[in-house]
């Protein structure tokens, strides 16, 4: 009988017990269950927003390959806390463009997707663009206008080919309508940095030496102006924000010269003046940054090749002779007047294996997520 009526006083503490059991398991499924919904929707979340970064990037990695130039416009951009930002889907994306600390070679896309509703779920990703150089043949014709808008040819003799993307007028030589893409590379992505220089004068006359990077170059009462070129197959390079000559510009040896303008150029010369000499167009090249502008105002041969698919390029008198190549945006008479240039252009083709590098772009690199 005691031991009946001790298993009677055990069963309550042990019903007691089980019930409390079943309390903590039940509540701790619950629990379980909805930590295990949030997991599962913050995955979904995480797996979006990975998606939608992955989307900009990838979407500025392209503009980028297809636009080399838009590179150092998008690192200007979105500096500091600014950000390029669109819309996919649910969500948004934020991007900035930087070049690499460790490598200035490596262009680094840098994107974040969240979503919309204030959602705290956020996924970054970041695309390496190696930057690349490739040889195209610029000077191939006579004349190319990247402009949309026509190219007015009535007051010049052209020999050669012309290639315009906009309406090409009076114009009896081969064409066609039809700009290659890579032609478009701004020359400001390969400008090099180079220190300030000093010129050296005589009289009315200037003598420049390469590797610097001169505010402005200007002649008056008839001053020549001078390039050291140095020995035959080299090249020497000159960075120029005004560029004035009053005179002749000589090239003083057989190597090639490429001059930069950033800001603009006038060769203003009289009768009977060169810039460089005949039959050494290939060691002269003019490389004219986007928005800038080059202008030839008066009786002059130059013999070289202009390249500036983003600037214009003035020639204004009938007396004019260019014996080379332009590329340009526009190639006009002269600023505020809309008619077409007003000289002769004869095409001197570079030799094969020439032709200077001018195109600086990025290949699609790796994620870095």
């Amino acid at each position: 009988m005691k031991l009946l009526n001790n298993q009677k006083g055990i069963a309550m503490p042990l019903a007691l017990i089980t019930l409390l059991v079943s309390s903590l398991l039940g509540t701790a499924l619950w629990q379980y269950g909805v930590n295990h919904a949030l997991q599962v929707a913050r995955s979904k979340e995480k797996m979006q927003t990975y998606y939608i970064a992955r989307s900009g990037a990838d979407a500025i990695a392209q503009h980028i390959t297809s636009n080399p130039s838009a590179a150092a416009q998008l690192i200007a951009a979105t500096g500091g806390s600014n950000r390029a930002r669109g819309n996919v889907g649910n969500g948004f994306f934020e991007v900035r463009v930087a070049r690499s600390a460790a490598n200035a070679n490596l262009l680094q896309v840098m994107s974040v997707g969240r979503l919309n509703g204030g959602s705290s779920v956020s996924s970054e990703v970041v695309f390496n663009m190696p930057a690349q150089t490739r040889r195209v043949t610029a000077f191939a014709r006579a004349i190319t206008q990247t402009s949309s808008e026509p190219l007015d040819l009535n007051n010049m003799d052209v020999t050669g080919v012309v290639y315009s993307s906009g309406q090409i007028q009076s114009f009896v030589g081969g064409f066609a309508n039809h700009v290659d893409a890579g032609l478009a590379a701004n020359p400001s992505a390969f400008i090099p940095s180079l220190p300030t220089g000093t010129l050296s004068r005589t009289g009315n006359h200037v003598t420049v030496s390469p590797g610097f990077h001169y505010p402005e170059i200007i002649t008056t009462g008839n001053g020549d102006i001078t390039f050291v070129t140095g020995a035959k197959n080299t090249t020497v390079q000159v960075v120029v924000d005004r560029l004035e000559a009053d005179r002749n510009i000589i090239l003083q040896g057989d190597g090639r010269l490429e001059i930069f303008i950033t800001g603009s150029a006038e060769i203003k010369t009289g009768n009977n003046r060169t810039a460089n000499r005949a039959n050494n167009e290939g060691n002269l090249i003019v490389y004219i940054k986007d928005d800038a502008s080059f202008a030839l105002q008066a009786n002059v041969d130059f013999h070289g090749y202009i390249y500036g698919p983003g600037a214009n390029v003035y020639v204004q008198s009938g007396q004019t002779s260019i014996f080379g190549s332009v590329v340009a945006k526009r190639l006009l008479r002269r600023p505020n007047n809309p008619n077409g240039p007003n000289g002769d252009l004869a095409h001197r083709p570079l030799a094969v294996g020439t032709e200077p590098i001018i195109q600086v772009g990025y290949r699609r690199g790796h994620w870095s997520d």
